[in-house]
């Protein structure tokens, strides 16, 4: 344990030289200072342009040596931390721990890392060589992670927020591509919920703690569009669904694992442990976030599966579940599962990621629905027939269920064209100002004036799915009983 003490606070002090660029400025303050000399070494130059351009430099190097030297201070802060921390965590002795750090072998090895570290930190595609490996060793340590809940409290005591997880949660779900990101991003930008962000990968377990660790040397870049290719722009402050990471790892231990996509009993309840856990958690999202937000707020496409849990464990939980036609939806999600099975073929570590967060209901990385008994059943993906099935199994299953009027049903299109009822229902329901949720959609929810006219494949294709057309007519009356009257 000595070892992973020492060898994981030096990652962390190199990790924040990283990320703080201090080689870059480093050579920056060398080129300075070898034009400097260069200058003066130059016959041709007159005595004042080598007086002037002394004078400039020094202002720089200055400068320069005055944020090298903070950044050092820093970065071997931050390792300090983190080297008594896991000291302590583990209960190994501090001495042992500085002295292996300044043995010969030692100072080879973390150098020829620091050497390493540098040359992986440049980018590649959106993430660097480091960022990869890093991404991948906390995706391997998420068990040490849950396990440090208590740590990440102690790192944020001073600022209590009253978050009232009993009795308001409010969960997203629905299958991907039924605007579960759009409804997840404007109820963000109310401000009145707390949820994850992007900044929290990839320790999602601990978001205080990596938010102590990583604010100095976090970089924040402008909105990148997501890897759905969607239209969909993010950024580090972007809100994500990242709780399955959670709530597998703790079903898991309820030995659930195995109900990944398809539903959990409909009269099974989580064990009050389980409930107490994702408390914790909810408060500790909300810590993170250092805003005054009074609810958490989850958007998980895995919930579809575990409604009647989560209302059983939440007396005054909502839920909205999001659908929207069998033809478009199941559309949707074929091209989104070969767009994602192609990138993950080129790069593995999209398949690593996603698997992670939980995200794995498309792509390679998809789990086996709940319907599906063959053991071949993913040369089917490809086909259109497959994901209509699937959408039948997952809106079939939850109006089996018989939902309370807490689970609210949204439809897409009604959602996206900025129907009078479906707002007020998204208002009623979780006690929002209508004229709040109005303008709030028209600045985050590009509108669409109707659904998508019915072209002469569609009408066919409807004609020949009067299973999943039922269903989806149950879903559009579940919707339109969910809204207040319009008077």
């Amino acid at each position: 344990m000595t070892y992973l003490v020492a060898a994981l606070s030096m990652a962390a002090f190199l990790l924040a030289l990283a990320r703080m660029h201090l080689v870059p400025l480093a050579t920056s303050a060398f080129d300075t200072a070898r034009k400097s000399v260069n200058i003066l070494t130059n016959n041709t130059a007159s005595d004042k342009e080598k007086e002037d351009f002394s004078r400039q430099a020094a202002k720089i190097l200055i400068s320069t040596f005055f944020r090298l030297t903070v950044k050092l201070f820093l970065a071997t802060a931050l390792a300090l931390v983190m080297l008594f921390a896991l000291s302590a965590l583990v209960q190994v002795d501090i001495s042992g721990v500085f002295g292996l750090m300044a043995s010969l072998h030692f100072i080879i090895g973390s150098t020829a890392l620091a050497i390493l570290i540098i040359y992986m930190a440049k980018p590649r595609k959106g993430y660097s060589t480091f960022d990869r490996w890093f991404h991948r060793l906390a995706f391997a340590t998420t068990h040490l992670q849950m396990d440090l809940y208590k740590a990440d409290w102690k790192m944020d005591k001073a600022r209590p927020i009253k978050l009232d997880t009993k009795d308001f949660p409010v969960f997203i779900c629905g299958m991907p591509r039924a605007g579960t990101t759009a409804m997840l991003q404007l109820l963000h930008a109310t401000n009145l919920f707390a949820s994850h962000t992007y900044a929290d990968m990839p320790f999602v377990p601990i978001p205080l703690l990596w938010k102590r660790f990583s604010h100095s040397f976090r970089s924040y870049k402008a909105p990148l569009e997501r890897w759905h290719r969607d239209g969909v722009h993010i950024s580090q402050s972007s809100p994500e669904a990242l709780d399955e990471v959670v709530f597998r790892h703790l079903l898991s231990k309820e030995g659930l694992g195995q109900y990944n996509n398809e539903f959990l009993p409909a009269d099974h309840k989580l064990k009050p442990q389980t409930i107490e856990r994702l408390q914790d958690h909810f408060f500790r999202v909300a810590h993170a976030r250092g805003q005054h937000a009074n609810r958490y707020l989850s958007k998980n496409n895995a919930h579809v599966f575990r409604i009647p849990a989560l209302t059983n464990a939440y007396s005054g939980a909502m839920i909205l579940v999001m659908f929207r036609h069998p033809y478009h939806q199941a559309q949707s999600l074929l091209r989104q599962h070969r767009h994602f099975s192609n990138m993950q073929r080129r790069d593995p570590f999209v398949l690593k990621y996603m698997d992670h967060i939980g995200q794995q209901f498309f792509g390679l990385g998809m789990k086996k629905p709940g319907f599906v008994h063959d053991k071949q059943w993913k040369k089917n993906t490809g086909n259109l027939g497959f994901w209509v099935e699937y959408w039948q199994y997952v809106y079939g299953g939850i109006l089996l269920q018989n939902p309370p009027e807490r689970v609210a049903f949204v439809d897409f299109e009604d959602f996206i064209a900025h129907h009078p009822k479906t707002l007020r229902t998204i208002s009623s329901h979780l006690d929002l100002p209508l004229t709040m949720v109005q303008s709030l959609a028209k600045a985050h929810i590009v509108p669409r004036e109707k659904p998508p006219e019915k072209y002469q494949g569609q009408l066919e294709w409807e004609a020949s799915h009067p299973e999943a057309m039922s269903i989806y007519g149950q879903l559009r009356l579940r919707a339109a009983a969910d809204g207040p009257s319009i008077t």
